[in-house]
């Protein structure tokens, strides 16, 4: 296996190395974020309905869930417990820049292992003299190997992105609520 994919060039390495990564980094930020995940409408509503009754309690969420967290700290000053919120929003979004640049690199490192392949075998073409099809597979094939591991990473890591860019952004949209509902509306809060 080894030889094969050394035969297939040494930018299959980095690719390779790529690929594990984006695999690793998908599958932290799902446990992360399958811990946080957006509350469903009814829960929600129901806890937007408890905090408005003066209960400040997080029935039916977990206590390390962003909105158990807020709920947890909801006495705190209103600038201490926005900061605790970004904070929370922060640790979220952490590495998820990551992904669209693993695809960006993965597939610009397949397009270039892309071009090695085929120079390869247009060199192989005219060293040859004659199109003789067992010098055009080597470079060819390492064209083709090239650009599909290249996507192979690169779909999943945007794939991932955009799945947790949604989660993020639901359970963002709940905590600004949530905040919303708990900070008292006035001049020391800085609205008008």
């Amino acid at each position: 296996m080894m030889e094969f994919l050394w035969s297939m060039g040494p930018y299959l390495l980095p690719l390779l190395a790529l690929s594990v990564y984006s695999g690793g980094l998908i599958v932290q930020k799902a446990q992360k974020l399958g811990s946080a995940k957006a509350l469903t409408p009814q829960k929600f509503a129901a806890l937007l309905d408890r905090v408005a009754a003066g209960q400040r309690t997080g029935e039916g969420v977990p206590p390390e869930h962003p909105l158990g967290v807020i709920l947890m700290y909801s006495s705190e000053p209103s600038n201490l417990l926005q900061a605790r919120a970004q904070s929370l929003l922060a640790d979220l979004e952490n590495r998820m820049t990551y992904f669209p640049a693993l695809a960006n690199i993965a597939t610009l490192t397949g397009l270039f292992g892309t071009v090695v392949g085929m120079i390869g075998a247009f060199l192989a073409l005219r060293s040859g003299g004659g199109a003789d099809p067992s010098s055009l597979a080597g470079g060819l094939g390492q064209a083709l190997v090239a650009t599909a591991m290249g996507l192979v990473t690169a779909i999943p890591s945007l794939t991932a992105h955009a799945v947790f860019q949604r989660q993020i952004a639901e359970v963002a949209s709940q905590m600004e609520a949530l905040l919303s509902a708990l900070l008292p509306v006035g001049p020391g809060n800085g609205s008008a």
